[in-house]
């Protein structure tokens, strides 16, 4: 059950990581 929810929270995390990164390179680019 936890584990579940750990999942989600790191998928989470991850896409907003990827998304940060995603807003920082076009930036950086851009």
């Amino acid at each position: 059950r936890s584990m579940g929810e750990f999942v989600d929270v790191v998928k989470a995390k991850r896409e907003d990581f990827v998304g940060k990164g995603k807003g920082f390179f076009s930036s950086m680019l851009g």
